[in-house]
Order: structure tokens, then sequence, then C-alpha cells
């Protein structure tokens, strides 16, 4: 039997949301996942991820001469690893991204910590 999240959906299609329009996405699915640890910590992910590039994306261009060439770069960077986390995560294997792993814990952890104080 597949994992399902407390969105009812099927952890796979779950992943894939939390990646499919971003930080934003990924935001959402952090705020309406209640069960799902492995759920939470890709929405967190996806969140610090992408809206750590799309800062970038926002202060790199007005750095002369080699900040708008970075800001190509990363664009590119972004769409692979988007791109990939939406094929495995429907393959229910979304990677884990080195230096966001850590700092995505630590969100899930601060979370939860705050939805379990509310309740």
């Amino acid at each position: 039997m597949e994992n399902r999240s407390s969105t009812g959906l099927a952890e796979n299609i779950a992943y894939m949301l939390t990646y499919a329009l971003g930080w934003i996405s990924g935001l959402a699915m952090l705020l309406i996942e209640k069960d799902s640890a492995s759920v939470k910590f890709h929405a967190a992910q996806s969140l610090i991820f992408f809206g750590g590039c799309m800062l970038l994306s926002l202060i790199l261009p007005v750095i002369p001469v080699i900040g708008p060439m970075v800001a190509s770069l990363l664009g590119i960077v972004v769409l692979l690893v988007w791109v990939a986390q939406l094929v495995l995560s429907f393959m229910g294997k979304p990677l884990s991204l080195p230096m966001v792993d850590a700092q995505a814990n630590k969100l899930v952890a601060k979370v939860s910590a705050l939805s379990s104080s509310a309740s």
C-alpha cells in the first residue's frame, strides 16, 4: 500500500507539489502537511532552495560584469534541479540537496514546534 500524506495525496504526488511552483508551493505544503515528516522536509527544502535562488537572482544582476553571468548560470542550475526534483518525486525518490537539507530539517522542527504549541 502506498504512503499517503495528511492531504490525502499519495506521498509521491505530495512531493511533486512541494516542488511544482518553487518556493510558493513549498511554503503552502509546509503549512498544510500535518503528518508526513518527509513531505514536510521536501516542502521546507523547496522553500529554502528556490526562495534563496530567487533572492540571488534579484541581487546578482546589479553586480557589474560577473553578476549577470552568474545569474544566468544560476537560472540553468535552478531549472535542472527543478526538473530533476519533479521527475524523481514522481518516482517517489526526491533528492536531498546538500547544504540545504540541514536548514530544511531546522525549519521543519521550528514549524512543527509552532504548530504543536498553537494546538
